[in-house]
């Protein structure tokens, strides 16, 4: 229902604003995709037939569709947001009715001041067919000029029968990997995709619980040898590994308070 209001509304700059994992770029895209086709579903959603929607599926790109997206570690340089989003403002749609422009503002450097102060008559003063969408992780990252000239969608986490659907729609199979993600997502689509299909979050689900299994039988000394070599060795999955302890923790609560906890088999 959002999405449909989203699409037949003026269009006013929108800002979509969630945390890594949120969803902001596949609600971007999806999005973008509705704006630029040429007979949208009832629903708000884009058609998947028409020759816009065929040129983003084969391709992944659009002769009306602009994205400025350095990734999460890049920053976006003033002379691009003059050459793709200013210079080429006036520019007709070639193909669709509408000319979409998706922003990045992910990350603290991102969009710096000075690109921001570049997008701001722009996103004042545009043609009727142009549509800005921007996503970033904390709105008050932006200037406040910015914030006043768009309109915000703040993604919430989801719950846990949300997930399935997403995980389901993607193709997952029930399986551990499956579970690890429905427990260990914290309502972030992103983050259970991807504890879902990447083997490397498997494995460390494995050493994890071999971890925790072992808080019963083993001395201080063990866990500060084996333990602390494995969080080094995953040190940029700490907050993962932490999730996962505290998913172990909870289960063994609940099992307690239903008093059908069963001690944990000896490795």
């Amino acid at each position: 229902q959002e999405l449909k209001q989203l699409v037949a509304s003026k269009p006013y700059p929108l800002l979509i604003i969630g945390e890594e994992g949120a969803g902001k770029h596949t609600i971007a895209n999806c999005l973008a995709a509705s704006y630029l086709c040429h007979s949208v579903e009832s629903d708000g959603s884009a058609c998947g037939k028409c020759p816009s929607c065929r040129m983003i599926s084969t391709s992944g790109s659009h002769l009306d569709l602009v994205i400025l997206d350095p990734g999460p570690s890049g920053r976006t340089k003033v002379d691009e947001v003059r050459s793709e989003v200013a210079a080429r403002l006036p520019e007709a749609p070639r193909i669709s009715h509408n000319k979409v422009f998706i922003i990045s503002a992910e990350k603290a450097d991102t969009l710096s001041e000075a690109c921001q102060n570049a997008l701001l008559k722009p996103l004042e003063e545009h043609p009727a067919f142009v549509r800005f969408i921007i996503f970033c992780e904390d709105s008050d990252r932006l200037l406040p000029t910015i914030r006043s000239r768009v309109q915000t969608l703040r993604l919430a986490h989801r719950n846990k029968e949300e997930i399935r659907q997403i995980l389901d729609e993607a193709g997952i199979e029930d399986s551990p990997a499956k579970s690890f993600a429905l427990d260990c997502s914290d309502g972030l689509p992103g983050v259970a995709l991807t504890l879902a299909q990447d083997e490397k979050y498997r494995q460390i689900y494995d050493e994890s619980l071999k971890i925790f299994k072992a808080f019963p039988r083993e001395n201080r000394t063990a866990f500060l040898t084996g333990g602390l070599d494995f969080f080094k060795a995953n040190k940029d999955s700490t907050d993962m590994i932490i999730r996962l302890l505290q998913s172990f923790l909870r289960e063994l609560s609940l099992g307690l308070l239903a008093d059908k906890w069963e001690p944990l088999p000896a490795e």
